[in-house]
């Protein structure tokens, strides 16, 4: 898997998700207060520049990676099922979304997320999962 020595924290999206506002990648952070971590997704041109440069806010972490994967589910019926899902271990499921995702898009002022899938990515069941743009 591309990059997995700089993903330590095994943000699900790491390397896939990027900000269409200004084509950026968005990277995985945490904020924290005591004991409690508060993981997001954030544009690297607004963490680097400041938000003014950028419309695209932070995403919660949970949020959208939740989002993704019922996407994935509904555009690769078999794949992803909850109950085994759960059952992997956090890298196992870092790989499996490489594995069948090629890059993921969020549009920050409308809100929108797209996904494209690799075009030979193995699927449960056989077959090859669908493009979508």
């Amino acid at each position: 898997m591309r990059g997995r020595g700089r993903n330590k924290d095994l943000a699900l999206l790491s390397g896939l998700l990027y900000c269409e506002c200004c084509a950026a990648p968005m990277v995985y952070s945490y904020t924290g207060k005591k004991e409690r971590r508060y993981p997001y997704y954030v544009c690297l041109n607004a963490q680097r520049r400041g938000r003014a440069v950028c419309p695209a806010k932070s995403l919660s972490a949970r949020s959208i990676e939740d989002s993704i994967l019922g996407r994935i589910r509904e555009a690769q019926r078999g794949l992803f099922a909850p109950g085994e899902w759960e059952q992997l271990e956090r890298i196992r499921q870092v790989q499996a979304v490489h594995e069948i995702v090629a890059r993921i898009g969020y549009e920050g002022t409308t809100r929108q997320i797209t996904i494209r899938f690799r075009a030979a990515a193995p699927r449960a069941g056989g077959g090859t999962p669908r493009e979508r743009p």
